[in-house]
């Protein structure tokens, strides 16, 4: 599959691992889960600059229609924050939640039509209105699977979960088991295509495609090595 926009590699400064990640077209944003830091990267995976946050974030995700941020904090409450182009906290939404587990959220954007919020819970994919009130549940899990994230992009939905000690990747139900020590952090929807951002070892994170020009990139559940040296080099084909 021939490298897309957003093919590249990172290792944060802190030498931790990357527990969220977002990108908005020009630049790569990456939190680490322990400090109140965003580490901004080039489009080509050189570090620029760290800011300071509000809080310890979780996980983040921009929306290119309203240009701003959805996070999670390091606690995984049941609270969205909303945050500006400079990660400026600007809001922050409680959830109206269903059930003890929901207190739980693993992954949270706007969705498709901007009208609320996907959320991903352990056990149940929710939509909550853009007040955090309850609206629908799309799906819950199989006896043995837990949910990790969810995004819906154009017309697809890409689900990432854990399953009897594996973890997978699908487009639409098709997908496929990725490979050992190869951690999803997060999808990164930007209309018709779906990036990923993907942990190999502890602090190496390769942010490459997933789903573009109507294609699965079926090369994510085979030698991932391969992938990520090739993205170091500076080619992704």
């Amino acid at each position: 599959m021939a490298c897309s926009a957003l093919c590249a590699s990172i290792i944060l400064p802190t030498s931790v691992a990357v527990s969220g990640a977002a990108w908005d077209g020009a630049h790569i944003y990456a939190l680490d889960g322990l400090t109140p830091w965003v580490f901004v990267f080039e489009n080509n995976g050189l570090f620029v600059q760290r800011s300071r946050t509000l809080r310890v974030y979780n996980t983040v995700r921009y929306d290119f229609d309203f240009g701003r941020y959805i996070a999670t904090d390091r606690a995984c409450s049941d609270r969205l924050y909303i945050l500006n182009t400079r990660f400026e906290e600007i809001g922050n939404i409680p959830l109206e939640t269903q059930t003890a587990s929901d207190s739980v959220v693993r992954d949270a954007g706007y969705n498709r039509e901007n009208t609320g919020f996907d959320v991903t819970h352990p056990f149940a994919l929710r939509i909550y209105a853009l007040d955090g009130s309850y609206v629908s549940t799309v799906t819950r899990n199989p006896s043995g699977r837990e949910f990790l994230h969810w995004a819906d992009f154009g017309e697809h939905r890409a689900l990432h979960y854990l399953e009897n000690g594996r973890y997978y990747v699908t487009v639409d139900r098709i997908g496929g088991i990725l490979p050992d020590c190869v951690y999803l952090k997060a999808f990164i929807p930007q209309g018709e295509n779906l990036y990923g951002a993907f942990s190999v070892g502890y602090v190496y994170t390769y942010f490459i495609p997933v789903y573009t020009e109507g294609r699965l990139n079926t090369a994510i559940f085979g030698n991932f090595a391969f992938i990520a040296d090739n993205i170091s080099a500076g080619c992704c084909n």
